[in-house]
């Protein structure tokens, strides 16, 4: 993806500026971080998905022809490291597969996990029924001891 390609969603951008100076700053510098994890992931970043809001998430294709998800996430940083960890101790079971992260740069590879729900046009009640059997494998899955419980949250 050439520096000056980078597109993000209006929702992204606008919370970013929300940040102040640390959100600038990171708009300014993203074209050069998403080129550098391109160039040392050996990845292809194609398009950015919309949806999110708090990072820059895009479809990226990987040396093995894989298909995977980029997510670098924007400023203050608060919830990348519950989120590795969370995904290191899932392992696939409820939430994507992480396939390589790098803390410095509060970017994730992931598992492309297909097209959404909504894209999929299923009734209401099959909707449901996928999300309650997700939540269920995502509640299996001991939390690390760092994270709190959804008891604790509760």
């Amino acid at each position: 993806m050439p520096d000056n390609a980078i597109h993000l969603p209006d929702t992204v951008r606008r919370k970013a500026k929300a940040q102040g100076r640390d959100g600038e700053r990171w708009l300014n510098h993203l074209p050069s971080l998403v080129g550098g994890i391109e160039r040392e992931w050996r990845l292809t970043v194609g398009s950015a998905l919309s949806g999110g809001s708090e990072a820059f998430v895009a479809i990226v294709r990987m040396d093995s022809k894989d298909d995977a998800i980029l997510k670098i996430e924007m400023p203050p940083y608060t919830s990348f490291a519950n989120e590795v960890r969370t995904l290191i101790a899932a392992d696939g079971r409820g939430y994507a597969r992480l396939i390589r992260y790098d803390q410095s740069r509060h970017a994730t590879l992931q598992e492309r996990l297909g097209p959404s729900l909504r894209e999929m046009n299923l009734p209401v009640s099959q909707q449901m029924a996928i999300i309650c059997a997700t939540l269920r494998l995502t509640w299996e899955i001991p939390a690390p001891p760092t994270l709190q419980t959804g008891a604790e949250k509760a």
